[in-house]
């Protein structure tokens, strides 16, 4: 049971990873792309700014704490 557990978790991190460096690699192209379209500083900033909040709103909006159970006896 808990060697499935251990694999589990060496599979979620590893996805984990992957998926924050694949976030990370979009951020730093689309901010040379910005920055190649003349863009300003500033307006990058914000742009990137925004995304990365958006995206941690969308993330953790359907997280909800667990409900008590009822213990009856």
């Amino acid at each position: 049971m808990f060697a499935d557990l251990q694999r589990d978790i060496v599979v979620l991190m590893a996805s984990r990873g992957i998926r924050a460096f694949a976030f990370s690699y979009l951020g730093v192209a689309f901010a040379i792309y910005l920055s190649q379209l003349d863009y300003s500083t500033v307006t990058i900033v914000l742009v990137i700014s925004t995304a990365s909040a958006c995206g941690a709103v969308l993330t953790f909006r359907d997280v909800k704490p667990p409900e008590e159970e009822v213990v009856r006896g």
